[in-house]
């Protein structure tokens, strides 16, 4: 449920922001439509590894090794970076060349519009990759109130940058409202204080299915066991 609240949001929030490219005429959405195509494979790696790391820590909050979910926050943080760099490297300083992957150099709106779509959003994956790994934390630990203010405010910023910059800027505009990846700092934020909280993953992992609570459903399930011997 989480993941398809999560997904639900960013596609309705795509919504919004296509209707406002589709004013600018059909090469802008071209350009648009190529770039967008290729940041949708750089975001659903991250999403992959965040969906990962989100099974991983309910197994780990579950057995109540709540040291281990914060290595493997870590370990997540570090690999999502690691994946980041040669994408950042690619469209950044090779936008034309992977833009034309999906059309013809032919169009130079079309072109132009593409490569600065992603030379916008590339600098922002590195802040992205920690946010959805942050977020794969709290769908994990259960602390679905914190993944839905995260999630929320994404689709709230998306939308209302789009309309603004627009505004101010015309296609740059548009295309800078991922800039509001931000504010994904805040998934960050709130992860770190529900790791330190005393309402947070530590309580969630005590109530009954802590190391201790884990002892004693061993002892208890070793000592039924010799009972049936008998």
């Amino acid at each position: 449920v989480p993941s398809i609240l999560q997904q639900s949001f960013i596609s309705i929030g795509n919504i919004f922001i296509q209707g406002i490219i589709n004013s600018y005429g059909s090469s802008v959405i071209a350009g648009y439509s190529a770039a967008v195509k290729l940041n949708t494979f750089t975001i659903t790696s991250f999403t992959t590894l965040g969906n990962g790391l989100s099974s991983f820590t309910a197994q780990n909050v579950g057995a109540g090794a709540i040291d281990r979910v914060k290595k493997g926050y870590k370990a997540g943080v570090k690999m999502a970076l690691m994946v980041a760099v040669p994408f950042f490297i690619l469209f950044f300083f090779l936008g034309t060349q992977m833009i034309s992957l999906f059309m013809d150099e032919g169009g130079t709106l079309a072109m132009s519009t593409g490569v600065q779509f992603l030379r916008i959003v590339a600098p922002f994956y590195f802040v992205v990759s920690m946010k959805l790994m942050a977020d794969g934390v709290l769908r994990g630990a259960g602390a679905m109130t914190y993944f839905m203010i995260a999630t929320f405010t994404d689709l709230i910023l998306r939308v209302v940058l789009s309309f603004v910059l627009s505004a101010m800027f015309g296609t740059v505009g548009v295309l800078a409202d991922r800039l509001d990846d931000c504010h994904d700092h805040v998934s960050v934020f709130l992860f770190h204080g529900e790791m330190e909280s005393d309402k947070g993953i530590g309580k969630r992992a005590g109530a009954g299915c802590g190391r201790d609570g884990g002892r004693s459903r061993v002892e208890s399930g070793k000592e039924s066991g010799k009972e049936s011997e008998k």
